[in-house]
């Protein structure tokens, strides 16, 4: 789901998927339940900190025996 700054998303499900499309930095969202009956929450208020991936290059598996280090 894309989100855009001051528009609400409704769902009839009580989960979300978020696109992996937010850039670097905090984000805040604010959520507000309705129940069966139409009554809504409060407002529950959180930030989501989205930070650079982290890659690491891929290490092949060591070649041959490995002997345990001497005591």
């Amino acid at each position: 789901m894309k989100f855009q700054p001051n528009v609400p998303v409704s769902t009839p499900a009580p989960t979300i998927v978020v696109d992996a499309g937010l850039p670097v930095g905090t984000h805040r969202f604010q959520l507000v339940v309705f129940n069966a009956d139409g009554q809504a929450s409060k407002p529950q208020t959180f930030n989501v900190v989205i930070v650079p991936a982290i890659v690491v290059p891929f290490m092949p598996p060591p070649v041959g025996p490995i002997t345990p280090p001497l005591p």
